[in-house]
């Protein structure tokens, strides 16, 4: 089998999966607009949000920089931002420059020349091991190079959660989702989702993230094959983020 893709058993897997999330947030979005949980959220101050300060960090913005559209690589920012207000609001700890690396890195799969793989590969996994030859060209410590490459593996997986996974993997698919189709944007507060929204628009993301995966020439059993399938470009569309277009 491919790497990256889905035998019968997993495809169904994954299909009763994306089933299961779209109704638990569903059920979510009501408990939280009801008061009916005993959860706590913060309120997060976006002031304390900094970028790492590192040598690895700015040599990763400039790979990504070089190899993302200004589109793209918006939505990584919103994606690590997104995450990181998540984080902050329900108490998660994580390791702030391996996460910010990895939201960074998470869609090289997506771009050149990793994406004339994706008949082979998953792109997920394709960008893992893209950014594994990059931390590992650096020196980088294993564990460190492993949370990195995980969380970006792992970000199509629905069932990464903080019980199966490191902090880094669960939010980087939070926050990832979050700006594709929606999920969970009621865990931010309505400012915060505006203000990360003024500093990196969505503009032309909707148009991008949809011909990456119905355009390239995606193995028809990995996860963007079968997200192809069910309708994906209607999930993108119908995203309650689409608002902050305007």
């Amino acid at each position: 089998m491919k790497v990256g893709t889905l035998n019968k058993l997993e495809q169904f897997g994954f299909i009763a999966k994306l089933i299961q999330s779209q109704c638990h947030e569903q059920l979510s979005r009501w408990i939280w607009r009801f008061k009916l949980t005993g959860a706590s959220r913060k309120t997060v101050d976006l002031e304390a949000l900094r970028t790492p300060d590192t040598h690895l960090v700015k040599q990763t913005e400039q790979l990504v920089g070089d190899r993302y559209t200004p589109v793209m690589y918006a939505h990584c920012q919103r994606t690590w931002q997104f995450a990181w207000v998540v984080a902050r609001a329900f108490d998660i700890h994580f390791d702030e420059e391996a996460f910010y690396i990895a939201c960074l890195m998470h869609d090289l799969g997506l771009t050149e020349p990793c994406c004339h793989n994706v008949t082979d590969k998953g792109f997920h996994v394709l960008g893992a091991e893209e950014s594994a030859r990059f931390l590992n060209g650096r020196g980088v410590e294993r564990d460190r190079v492993r949370l990195v490459t995980e969380a970006i593996e792992r970000h199509l997986h629905l069932g990464t959660n903080l019980r199966n996974s490191e902090p880094e993997s669960y939010l980087l698919k939070i926050g990832a989702h979050m700006d594709v189709i929606g999920s969970f944007a009621h865990y931010i507060e309505s400012k915060n989702l505006a203000s990360i929204h003024k500093s990196y628009p969505r503009s032309g993301f909707n148009q991008e993230i949809v011909k990456t995966i119905n355009e390239l020439p995606h193995q028809p059993n990995s996860h963007a094959g079968i997200l192809r399938r069910l309708g994906f470009a209607k999930l993108v569309y119908d995203n309650p983020l689409n608002h902050f277009h305007h």
